[in-house]
C-alpha cells in the first residue's frame, strides 16, 4: 500500500502548476469575454440609438408628409362641401318653402285666429283709409266676421269693413283693398317675397 502523502506531492505539484496556467488563461479569456460583452453592449446600444434616431426622423418626416396630406385632404373636402352646398342651395330653398307652406296650411286650418292676425297686420298698412274691403277665402270668412269689431278698431277712419269671399285667395290669406290701392297679404305672396329676399 502506498502512503498517501508520498505520492500525492508530485501530483499536487503538477496539478498546482497546470491550474495556475489554466487560471491565467481562463482569467484572460474571462477578461476578453467581459470586454467583448462590454463592446457588444456598446454596439447594441449604439445600434439602438441609431435605429431610434432613424425612426424619429422617419416619423417626423412622415408626420410632416402626413400633415401636409391631411391639410390637402381637408382643404379639398371643404371646397367640395362648398360646391355641394352651392349646387344644392336652390333645392334646399325649394324644400324649405314647401315645408313652410305645408306647416302654414295646417296652422291656418286648425287655428281660426291665424287669419284674423294676418288681416289685423295687413290693416296696419291702411289705418287712415275710410273705404276698406277684405277679400278672403270662403272658409275664412266666418272667422273674420266674428272678429270684425276688433278689425275695425285697427282702423282710424273706417266705420265698417266689407268682407268679401274670394276663391282666388288661399286659406289664411287676405287681400286688403282701399280707395288708394291694395295690400296683398296672401300666404303665397308673403312666402314668395321671403324667397326673393333669401335668394341671391
Amino acid at each position: 500500500m502506498v502512503a498517501v502523502g508520498a505520492r500525492s506531492e508530485p501530483y499536487l505539484t503538477g496539478a498546482r502548476r497546470i491550474p495556475a496556467e489554466l487560471w491565467d488563461a481562463g482569467a484572460e479569456a474571462r477578461q476578453r469575454v467581459a470586454e467583448a460583452g462590454i463592446e457588444a453592449r456598446a454596439l447594441v446600444e449604439s445600434a439602438r440609438a441609431q435605429a431610434e434616431a432613424i425612426r424619429a426622423q422617419a416619423a417626423a418626416e412622415g408626420r410632416e408628409e402626413g400633415l401636409a396630406s391631411a391639410t390637402e385632404v381637408v382643404a379639398r373636402a371643404a371646397l367640395e362641401r362648398q360646391d355641394l352646398l352651392a349646387s344644392s342651395e336652390p333645392q334646399l330653398v325649394d324644400l324649405a318653402f314647401a315645408i313652410a307652406q305645408r306647416v302654414l296650411a295646417r296652422v291656418v286650418e286648425r287655428d281660426r285666429e291665424a287669419v284674423v292676425d294676418i288681416a289685423s297686420r295687413a290693416l296696419e298698412a291702411v289705418r287712415q283709409r275710410v273705404d276698406v274691403r277684405l277679400r278672403v277665402h270662403p272658409d275664412d270668412l266666418a272667422s273674420l266676421r266674428d272678429a270684425e269689431p276688433r278689425l275695425i278698431e285697427r282702423l282710424a277712419g273706417a266705420r265698417c269693413i266689407a268682407l268679401l269671399s274670394d276663391l282666388s285667395v288661399g286659406r289664411g290669406g287676405v287681400v286688403v283693398e282701399t280707395e288708394a290701392g291694395s295690400v296683398d297679404a296672401r300666404l303665397a305672396t308673403q312666402l314668395a317675397g321671403l324667397r326673393r329676399a333669401l335668394t341671391p
